[in-house]
């Protein structure tokens, strides 16, 4: 399976070539904007082109959708109007090709209306799915971790294969994502996968974690705990939070 349709000259229903001379895409702020200098061709009118162009070009070409993401929408010689996500649109504009339809755009983290080029990845389904998403109206801020009322402890899970590992209870949040992201970066998951740990957290995290690996061991299957315990001592030796953010893993360690 390849990445990219290279058989692709459409995206949309329109010819490639067409949202090329239509958008301009900044790289380094994720912008999308109406390129001043779009063909007349493009309209069925000249009365259409010169409202167009009082209107609407080197203007920002976006708005948000239902879902959160940003969205263009373009006509072309009158037709009606065509929608298509922003992330996808930057991601042709930027590498000149079109997405295979299998393919997904992810936001790294987690972040749906930052659309840099850096912030966006080319990604199966699954990997998508697995990737960094900020928790919306949950216990806590971190990815496969929840307070436990019963207990009065956090807790850290993990999904892998549609089974649910519990990783075990911890008295620091912080430890608690840590050890989600151990537990990810051992069953083979992207770094785009774990939580984002503020390197102030680390320290109380590494202790806290320290003092529940039995826990974290025994919660684990067999065939990977080994793995999972090694992690976690390089981690712990290392001060190495397990995090797409390249800064805190530097100033981490």
């Amino acid at each position: 399976m390849t990445n990219i349709d290279t058989a692709a000259q459409t995206f949309q229903g329109i010819p490639v070539q067409v949202w090329q001379e239509a958008y301009r895409y900044d790289p380094d702020t994720g912008t999308l904007r109406w390129r001043e200098d779009r063909p007349e061709g493009h309209f069925a009118t000249a009365v259409g082109f010169k409202r167009w162009r009082t209107q609407s070009a080197g203007k920002v070409a976006t708005s948000v959708d239902g879902r959160g993401y940003w969205l263009v929408r373009l006509s072309y010689q009158g037709s009606k109007q065509i929608k298509a996500k922003a992330h996808r649109l930057a991601w042709l504009l930027h590498h000149g090709a079109v997405p295979a339809k299998e393919m997904q755009i992810d936001h790294v983290n987690g972040d749906k209306v930052d659309n840099r080029i850096s912030n966006l990845r080319l990604v199966s389904r699954a990997e998508n799915q697995r990737a960094f998403k900020r928790p919306q109206g949950g216990s806590s801020v971190y990815r496969g971790v929840c307070w436990n009322k019963q207990k009065r402890r956090w807790v850290a899970n993990i999904k892998h294969n549609g089974t649910q590992t519990r990783l075990g209870y911890f008295d620091n949040e912080h430890a608690a994502a840590l050890a989600y992201n151990i537990a990810a970066e051992a069953l083979g998951y992207a770094e785009e996968a774990g939580n984002m740990i503020d390197p102030v957290h680390l320290a109380d995290a590494i202790v806290s974690l320290r003092m529940a690996q039995s826990k974290l061991s025994e919660a684990s299957r067999e065939s990977w705990a080994t793995k999972l315990t090694l992690r976690f001592q390089r981690f712990a030796q290392s001060g190495v939070v397990f995090t797409p953010k390249a800064k805190a893993i530097a100033e981490a360690a």
